[in-house]
């Protein structure tokens, strides 16, 4: 449910992005039907022609203007991201909706009214920006319509859900127990509460108690969980730092009520909880245009590749069986950020029955930690290690990029029973999106042989992660990869 709720988001943040850039092109060109419609200049010049310094004129050809249309739609698109209208916050209500369409088309008029007004470009016309600006917004604001309370439909009948926790047993978190339940919409699922002191009681208002704040970590270690609200008394707090650094490394996301923590990775936004202030702290960038770009650059990419690649995932296919027996997919259960599960698909490269072998061949290890690497392993087949060398068996997780699994450029997903082994703070791992390069693979690769190291520049990855540090990833994975295959 967890990976479907996150693929639900992407999906829907991209169809409204397609949506948003629909509705520039129809608002474009109801502009010129309006503007050039015969009744429009004498309508204008007969109500408004005493304040105008010329009567409008009918010369008005739409070819005139569609090349604005290179401009206005990465615009429109960078001011969308950079107002945040396309975080559907939960909690969030749809004046905040209109707030931010409204910002965004009061900057990009101004903009596009003041070059155009500067250089007079294009045969300038205030009437048809003027005109542009109206209808977008208001053909803006009813996708934003639809998708908000369309939003609210559906998690109300159990879809695009949260799964939450409430740390605490005293008013406050009753309190937050109430609104999260009265407002179903939201979509969140309580899975229980946490509460400060261990109680004689197994439930609260008719939740579960998971156990108390010392629990914190293996509650959270077994459950996968998206959202902590933590709702304890006043003149406790400061109890609760350490409980907060365990949320911080394993990056679950924290909605503080009401008061902050100086943590050292961890950043914060304030909210609203129905009545109730709170602070959420989150563990990696929270810039919504680079994710949003991110997120455009792994699909551009993922549809570029895959047509291109249909021959050779056919020849290796065949090749692989007529090596060896055994499926040419090999599916795994591998786990993404905040330790979801997913399919994970490469080019078997190894003979049948391969994982029952494992034993035999563990004294062979080259890695140190919970990863393992067999040196001259036995068990991998003669195409299995030509595909190794170039890498061409990771060319499946294209498909897992494309779904929204993993990402291009990401730590890369670990076994479930690896992630059992982990440290607290190596959970901080899976605070991101998983993927198939990353900084180890194109500064060592192979010769990264501690867990640590490869740990140490995961981490680094996602404490600086920008698109600019995606694109340099990538660029060297392609040499990296060039240079084993010579």
């Amino acid at each position: 449910m967890h990976l479907m709720t996150r693929k639900y988001e992407r999906g829907l943040m991209e169809f409204v992005r397609l949506m948003d850039v629909l509705t520039i092109f129809v608002a474009f060109y109801m502009a010129y039907a309006v503007r050039n419609a015969p009744w429009f200049p004498t309508l204008i010049n007969e109500w408004f022609g005493s304040y105008l310094p010329l009567p409008l004129q009918m010369d008005f050809r739409v070819e005139h203007f569609e090349q604005l249309l290179w401009i206005i739609v990465p615009m429109w698109l960078f001011l969308f991201s950079y107002s945040h209208a396309y975080d559907f916050n939960r909690t969030g209500t749809f004046l905040a909706v209109v707030k931010s369409v409204f910002k965004v088309h009061l900057i990009g008029g101004i903009v596009m009214g003041t070059v155009l007004f500067i250089t007079n470009w294009f045969h300038y016309r205030r009437t048809f920006v003027i005109l542009f600006i109206a209808f977008s917004f208001m053909l803006t604001l009813l996708v934003r319509f639809f998708v908000h309370f369309g939003l609210r439909y559906v998690r109300t009948r159990g879809r695009n859900r949260n799964r939450a926790m409430v740390l605490g047993n005293g008013q406050r978190a009753m309190k937050a127990l109430v609104e999260l339940g009265k407002h179903q919409y939201w979509g969140f699922n309580i899975e229980g509460i946490i509460s400060e002191l261990p109680l004689k009681e197994n439930t609260l208002l008719g939740m579960r108690v998971l156990g108390t704040m010392d629990d914190l970590e293996n509650i959270l270690r077994r459950t996968p969980v998206d959202d902590i609200f933590v709702a304890m008394d006043e003149g406790k707090y400061v109890e609760l730092k350490q409980i907060l650094k365990v949320c911080e490394n394993i990056g679950v996301t924290v909605h503080l009520l009401p008061d902050k923590f100086d943590l050292e990775i961890a950043k914060s936004s304030v909210g609203t909880l129905g009545e109730m202030e709170f602070v959420t702290f989150f563990t990696i960038q929270d810039n919504p245009a680079q994710r949003a770009a991110k997120r455009a650059l792994d699909i551009a990419v993922s549809l570029t590749l895959l047509p291109s690649l249909i021959v050779s995932y056919v020849i290796i296919g065949i090749l692989i069986k007529l090596d060896s027996e055994g499926p040419v997919i090999y599916k795994c259960m591998r786990l993404t950020r905040n330790r979801r599960p997913f399919v994970f698909y490469k080019f078997r490269t190894m003979l049948k029955g391969a994982e029952e072998e494992f034993e035999l061949v563990s004294h062979r290890n080259t890695m140190h930690g919970p990863i393992a690497k067999i040196k001259d392993d036995p068990r991998v087949t003669r195409v299995g290690r030509y595909l190794r060398k170039y890498s061409l068996d990771e060319l499946p997780q294209i498909i897992n990029v494309l779904l929204g699994d993993m990402s291009l450029v990401g730590p890369r997903p670990p076994l479930p029973e690896e992630v059992d082994l982990y440290t607290l703070p190596q959970l901080r791992k899976l605070s991101m999106q998983q993927g198939i390069t990353g900084l180890w693979q194109v500064n060592g690769r192979d010769d990264v042989v501690r867990f640590e190291d490869r740990l140490k520049m995961d981490l680094e990855y996602i404490d600086h992660w920008s698109l600019w540090l995606d694109m340099k990833i990538l660029c060297k994975t392609l040499f990296v990869v060039l240079r084993g295959a010579m």
